[in-house]
């Protein structure tokens, strides 16, 4: 009976034990845990040549923008292309809940990148995506190390990232706005180990504010 006894207990202590060990190596929560769909405030679609912004902020969103009202009702801004260069734009305004927005720029960001696979040097001359929050500012660096090397075959490929900068949750009333750029690159190689020159890169697109 004692042996029985001091079987269930060591049991016990050593599930409690488990627990303990799990519940410690739950990262802890930090300051960039948070939904940032919840801040978005506008988004230009440069497929549809269209600002969708929510009412209350889009003053605000257009003076960030630096967009200035034409006599036909439209917009006109400077924008970065995807070839890196700059144009005037001309835009219509659209008012959207906020609720939309988020999902909205989900989709125009997945047509997007899909055309962007398919024929990247004729969209070098497309304005880019652009994505504003409210109570957010330029000041999250991003610095993230070369992904594994992955084997295919007698080739190998690697993920290459650029150092860049990305909007941060603050306790202001200012807002942000990142630009769908390149953040770094897949690199190809005709090798096992990822080394020398790569035999062709793939760019890799992702919202920046820098």
């Amino acid at each position: 009976m004692k042996k029985i006894r001091f079987f269930a207990l060591f049991t016990f202590l050593i599930v409690l034990m488990s627990a303990c060990e799990k519940e410690n190596l739950t990262p802890p929560s930090t300051s960039d845990d948070y939904d940032r769909s919840d801040y978005i405030v506008a988004f230009f679609n440069a497929l549809e040549m269209t600002l969708f912004a929510d009412p209350f902020f889009s003053k605000q969103v257009l003076e960030e923008l630096g967009a200035k009202r034409l006599a036909d009702g439209r917009y006109q801004m400077l924008s970065s292309t995807y070839g890196g260069d700059y144009v005037q734009v001309f835009f219509s305004l659209q008012l959207l809940d906020r609720a939309a927005l988020s999902k909205l720029s989900a989709m125009a960001v997945e047509q997007m990148e899909n055309l962007l696979k398919e024929a990247p040097y004729e969209l070098a001359s497309m304005p880019a995506l652009k994505e504003t929050y409210h109570r957010h500012r330029c000041i999250r660096e991003v610095v993230r190390k070369p992904g594994f090397c992955h084997i295919i075959g007698r080739e190998s490929s690697q993920t290459h990232y650029e150092l860049h900068y990305q909007c941060q949750r603050v306790e202001t009333a200012s807002i942000c706005t990142e630009t769908h750029r390149r953040i770094g690159e897949n690199r190809y190689y005709p090798n096992r180990d990822c080394s020398g020159r790569p035999r062709r890169t793939v760019t890799i697109y992702g919202f920046r504010c820098d």
